[in-house]
């Protein structure tokens, strides 16, 4: 409602909407699967955290932003190791 009333799209905004499109999409696809792959929830973890850097902008300490990246490394390499062991399963399941 903030877009609306406000006339502008902010970048806040906008990262926001990224967040909501993959929840949205997680939804449609348990609708068609009645499944929800694992994958799906750690994107929008990634997502998030990468809005959460954007949006700190420069007064954070740079200890926090390495964390915060590499908690974003981490589940980029949960995804490609889910990928892998679910690889001589169906792919329907990812």
């Amino acid at each position: 409602m903030n877009i609306y009333r406000s006339g502008e799209i902010r970048l806040a905004d906008l990262l926001l909407i990224f967040i909501y499109t993959e929840v949205i999409g997680m939804i449609g696809v348990f609708y068609r699967t009645r499944k929800i792959p694992i994958i799906l929830p750690i994107f929008i973890g990634i997502t998030g955290i990468s809005r959460l850097i954007i949006l700190q902008g420069k007064e954070m300490e740079p200890i926090t932003l390495l964390y915060e990246s590499s908690s974003i490394l981490i589940l980029a390499l949960a995804c490609f190791v889910v990928r892998a062991v679910m690889r001589g399963q169906d792919d329907e399941d990812l």
